[in-house]
């Protein structure tokens, strides 16, 4: 039997990266919350993070173990992974925009004193 490929990455290998980079993004948070633009964002954004992470592995564990019901459906379950992946990165992309915000918030207030 084949070792099962997932975003170009053996499935043993994403079940480390995977949390490795869940813990990354955690870190990232705790560092930058003094910095962002909107503070109270941050616990929605962790709780949307986290559904989403939930929600693409529960569809690729969904994909390798497909019962017969869904069998026949791989192309509308590649598409759900894509589309969760997507808004995955898109809630990353606000976090950015949270923080960069945020920066400039701080900057602007150090250069008026």
């Amino acid at each position: 039997m084949h070792d099962v490929s997932v975003f170009g990455l053996s499935l043993s290998l994403l079940a480390l990266v995977f949390p490795a980079l869940l813990l990354g993004l955690w870190m990232i948070y705790r560092l930058t919350r003094t910095w962002l633009y909107a503070p109270s964002l941050l616990r929605v954004h962790i709780w949307v993070t986290g559904l989403l992470a939930l929600l693409i592995l529960l569809l690729i564990l969904t994909g390798i173990q497909a019962s017969p019901l869904i069998a026949d459906q791989h192309l509308l379950l590649g598409n759900l992974i894509q589309w969760t992946s997507l808004a995955f990165v898109f809630s990353q992309c606000l976090f950015i925009v949270n923080l960069g915000m945020g920066i400039w918030k701080h900057v602007g207030k150090t250069m008026h004193r």
